[in-house]
């Protein structure tokens, strides 16, 4: 985790979903800061922020709010920081299936060289309140100015961003045979703005089942 050296991250859209249910009205878990920053917890701080204003203006992704959130530096450990986490609604320590979630962030491709974070997606498991299963994540980081970076778990290709917008960053849980012993597989999925499909990467992950789900920004 390399230490992020733009301190503010905007994110516009969270949520989870089944795969058998795919319509907005059916997610089980949706949060576009219109009305409140809820379920989400920041290790500095976090506002909701009205279209074109906040840091950077920019639009929001959809409606009329976004959020902001500062990363703390030093918070996971020297030289790395946290920003914030949400378990997308009350935690379920069942497994309903095959899902994905999703987190839509503005990427800012002005960003100094060295900047960077990442967005961890990682259910838990039934076995213990602690255990991460299947921890995978999105990473962004700027190498050459004017373009960033984004890696997958697993040693997938990277992807590179080269325009300054609202991306989408998707990734599926799907287990691999019927048994709770099965392995689960992970898509990896970026949107652009206008939904157009930047990346797409899978990996097999030598994790179990799946339960509930929560998403880490840090940088």
């Amino acid at each position: 985790m390399k230490r992020f050296i733009r301190q503010f991250i905007l994110v516009g859209l969270v949520g989870v979903c089944c795969f058998a249910s795919r319509s907005f009205a059916d997610i089980p878990y949706l949060q576009g800061f219109e009305t409140d920053t809820n379920d989400w917890t920041a290790y500095l701080w976090m506002d909701r922020v009205a279209s074109g204003s906040g840091p950077l203006g920019v639009s929001s992704f959809q409606g009329s709010y976004h959020a902001v959130i500062s990363n703390k530096q030093d918070a996971y450990s020297a030289g790395l920081g946290q920003a914030g986490y949400t378990y997308f609604g009350n935690p379920d320590a069942t497994y309903n299936g095959d899902f994905f979630a999703g987190i839509s962030l503005y990427v800012n491709t002005n960003w100094a060289t060295g900047g960077g974070f990442w967005v961890d997606q990682s259910p838990r498991g039934t076995n213990d309140a602690t255990a991460w299963d299947d921890e995978q994540h999105f990473k962004l980081d700027v190498q050459n100015p004017g373009t960033v970076r984004v890696t997958f778990s697993g040693g997938a290709l990277p992807v590179y961003l080269n325009e300054s917008g609202w991306y989408t960053f998707l990734e599926t849980f799907r287990r691999t045979g019927p048994d709770e012993t099965d392995l689960v597989q992970n898509d990896f999925l970026v949107f652009d703005e206008a939904g157009g499909l930047v990346a797409a990467r899978t990996i097999q992950a030598a994790w179990r089942v799946p339960c509930w789900a929560g998403t880490v920004i840090s940088g």
